[in-house]
């Protein structure tokens, strides 16, 4: 990513980013992960770095 994550991030958001690295051009990837991912206080930096190495095509959230 080429900074340091938010000490406050759970190990699915380096689990998330370590499935991203592993893919190769043209492959996809699905990942469920809590909401933290989407609204955590580390989540920007983590979001700019996912979409600039990778196309996204959606995010599907749940109602609890």
């Amino acid at each position: 990513m080429g900074q340091r994550l938010d000490g406050r991030a759970g190990l699915h958001a380096y689990f998330l980013l370590h499935a991203i690295s592993l893919l190769e051009n043209g492959q996809r990837l699905a990942f469920i992960v809590p909401s933290d991912v989407c609204e955590g206080v580390y989540a920007p930096p983590l979001w700019r770095w996912i979409t600039r190495v990778a196309r996204l095509r959606a995010i599907i959230t749940f109602a609890s």
